[in-house]
């Protein structure tokens, strides 16, 4: 084997294998790595930011027409934005058995409402105030 020969395998350390399950896309089946079917990392953080941003400035958009205060500035969007984004593609991955399969679904990561991050942050700013 290649990496006990490496630098990387010594007397000191064992190593071990880590079983993942599959990811699955929405129709249920696996993502094909060497075909290139996945999402990519950087995709995956620009959609999330532009879903998240644009259910922020929706929600903002009917406090302002119900005449509501509290009003968020751009900045404070932007942050809220990354905070709910970065959540919820972390809680999402790690929410999962590892050992299983889990259906990869944007609009179950990016949902308010059930177990995901967006919940957990809402949760969290309400016992705050």
């Amino acid at each position: 084997m290649q990496l006990e020969r490496s630098d990387w395998s010594s007397r000191n350390r064992k190593l071990s294998h880590v079983g993942f399950g599959v990811v699955l896309g929405e129709d249920r089946k696996k993502f094909k790595t060497r075909s290139g079917d996945t999402v990519k990392l950087k995709d995956l953080l620009d959609e999330g930011l532009q879903r998240a941003e644009k259910k922020i400035r929706d929600k903002e958009e009917i406090k302002k027409e119900k005449g509501g205060s509290g009003l968020l500035t751009d900045d404070e969007i932007v942050a809220c934005r990354d905070a709910v984004t970065y959540g919820c593609i972390k809680f999402a991955d790690l929410s999962c058995t590892r050992t299983n399969d889990y259906v990869f679904s944007f609009d179950k990561m990016l949902d308010d409402k059930g177990k995901t991050a967006v919940y957990l942050l809402y949760a969290l700013t309400r016992i705050s105030r």
